[in-house]
């Protein structure tokens, strides 16, 4: 027999209200720690955009992302793009404050 607890088995309430739980938990990471920037474009640019990052291998976000990110990098920014990018960018600079 395997060693920890057991699993306790959920009723359907119960997992509904894990469910509800979750739902919370990720609206507010995504409200503390995500923006959203609307963009327009002419008809038929999204096709064209999804062809193109789906000939890189990427989704549409991460390559519309990816080249915010190059263009902010040329011009001098530090610009994170996910937030494994932020959260070491945070904790180098406290680093940098700590030992500066």
């Amino acid at each position: 027999m395997p060693r920890g607890r057991k699993k306790k088995i959920l009723t359907p309430a119960e997992q509904e209200d894990a469910k509800k739980r979750t739902r919370k938990a990720v609206e507010k990471y995504k409200k503390q720690n995500i923006e959203k920037i609307n963009v327009n474009f002419v008809r038929g640019s999204r096709e064209l955009i999804q062809k193109r990052s789906e000939e890189l291998g990427v989704c549409l976000s991460a390559y519309i992302k990816g080249l915010i990110k190059e263009d902010m990098e040329k011009a001098g920014y530090d610009f994170p793009v996910n937030m494994e990018e932020l959260h070491e960018k945070e904790e180098k600079e406290r680093k940098d404050k700590k030992d500066g």
